[in-house]
């Protein structure tokens, strides 16, 4: 592999958007069957799977990413403008759902 350049003034090339730009909720459930039964496996809303061969605490905590992400989005445009309500708000139903209660 070639070592890049550090004073190259590329930039780095458009990437195609995968199953991690999907922004909605994201799943985990039990693998029942086959090679990965008794693991989890966690999948975006188009039913690609993210992950596979998960224990359940990570497994929770990776499905709950996208809500992680978005709250911290959230909280930091808030910030500026001084509404933090609905961020807070937002950042503690992520908090929950990463900490295994999903009726959030």
């Amino acid at each position: 592999m070639a070592k890049a350049n550090a004073t190259s003034s590329a930039t780095s090339p458009a990437r195609d958007p995968g199953p991690s730009d999907d922004h909605t909720p994201w799943t985990f459930e039990p693998v029942e069957s086959g090679f990965d039964a008794g693991f989890y496996q966690v999948a975006n809303s188009k039913s690609w799977v993210i992950a596979t061969r998960l224990v359940y605490e990570d497994a929770r905590l990776l499905a709950a990413a996208p809500d992680l992400l978005e709250a911290a989005e959230l909280v930091i445009a808030r910030w500026e403008h001084g509404d933090l309500a609905e961020a807070a708000r937002k950042l503690g139903a992520a908090i929950f759902r990463a900490r295994g209660d999903v009726t959030c």
